[in-house]
């Protein structure tokens, strides 16, 4: 979600060259369409360019924040899942959901999952809760992400 943001953030050369030179918190929020707070947050786990403190404030070059957004905007895009399902084997009431998606941060590894869907859903709902967990899952890779980065960075 975030990355299609980002690409509709600056959708003409137009808009990117008003930009000013040097961004500070209050402008990349408003380009990203985020809080400034969100915008502390993201610079602190690494999760936007790395900001240049002047005095207290971090600040970000246009070129710098534009190129970034170019990048994201490349590597974004939708994330192959597939979700299998079949009957639980020790409770045929349930439905056992297989699935594998490509790892956004590492796209040569492969993510696999299985999981049980909560007893009483038919095969639609099952399909609908599995769908509902790749959401959950790919926040809990970022956050894992974001974690790896700051121990990159302590050590």
């Amino acid at each position: 979600m975030v990355a299609r943001v980002r690409r509709e953030a600056v959708d003409s050369r137009a808009e990117a060259e008003a930009l000013p030179a040097v961004l500070y918190v209050p402008d990349l929020a408003e380009l990203l369409r985020i809080s400034e707070k969100a915008v502390r947050h993201r610079a602190a786990r690494g999760l936007v360019p790395p900001p240049v403190k002047l005095g207290r404030a971090l600040a970000w070059t246009r070129e710098v924040v534009l190129a970034w957004l170019r990048d994201s905007g490349r590597a974004a895009g939708t994330v192959d899942v597939k979700i299998t399902l079949r009957p639980y084997a020790k409770d045929k009431n349930r439905w056992q959901i297989d699935i594998r998606l490509m790892n956004p941060s590492q796209p040569q590894t492969e993510i696999r999952r299985r999981m049980v869907a909560p007893g009483g859903h038919d095969q639609k709902q099952a399909r609908t809760w599995g769908e509902r967990q790749v959401a959950a899952l790919l926040r809990e890779l970022v956050g894992e992400g974001a974690k790896v980065e700051a121990r990159r960075r302590t050590t």
